[in-house]
């Protein structure tokens, strides 16, 4: 195994109606030239996007990320999300499927993502 991804929450913010999707990645062989890249696809009723996750580099081997996808769905509605990482040498994936849960409404300086899988 190359590396470890996780999805750590799928919630809807229902401010905004993105999906937010959060999780980590842990390396046990380096990437092979560079950063590694985070896509991650959600497909709720019709609609499929997919959008490259922001992501903090805490150690030289462990990122969290983030992705925010926009949409309009409901709270509850089925949803499944697949992540996929990416580096020269290898790639890692991770998937999640079940309802969207709606994370409360806080103010934007706070994470969302309250609601795990």
């Amino acid at each position: 195994m190359s590396c470890a991804l996780l999805i750590s929450s799928v919630g809807l913010n229902q401010n905004t109606g993105e999906i937010i999707i959060q999780g980590s990645l842990q390396l046990f062989t380096a990437c092979g030239g560079g950063q590694p890249v985070i896509n991650v696809t959600a497909t709720c009723g019709l609609q499929t996007s997919t959008v490259s996750a922001s992501f903090n580099q805490i150690t030289p081997n462990f990122y969290t990320w983030i992705a925010n996808i926009p949409t309009t769905c409901a709270c509850d509605t089925p949803v499944s999300v697949t992540v996929v990482s990416t580096c020269p040498n290898y790639t890692c994936q991770a998937s999640f499927s079940g309802n969207l849960c709606c994370c409360p409404q806080v103010s934007t300086n706070l994470v969302y993502g309250l609601c795990s899988n």
